[in-house]
């Protein structure tokens, strides 16, 4: 479980469900590879897969989708932020 500033982070505070398990792999194509399955088994995607940067030095390379219950499941690696 990963903790996140209410204020930036993806979920805000709210009495539905405002939990989400991240799931880190190694390396983009992991990831890639996670969203090929989920789609394969016909699961909504809830945020598509993409990089974000955080700061000058590390970004993210995840997606989102909700479990049966409709808990956030992130699945996302570290990478090394590009210049822009």
């Amino acid at each position: 479980l990963g903790l996140v500033n209410a204020q930036d982070g993806t979920l805000r505070p709210s009495d539905n469900k405002p939990v989400m398990v991240t799931v880190v792999v190694d390396g983009v194509a992991a990831v890639d590879a996670w969203y090929d399955r989920v789609r394969a088994q016909g699961i909504a995607i809830s945020e598509e897969r993409k990089t974000t940067r955080l700061d000058d030095r590390r970004s993210i390379h995840a997606f989102i989708f909700k479990d049966p219950e409709g808990y956030a499941i992130e699945i996302l690696t570290w990478t090394t932020s590009q210049p822009r």
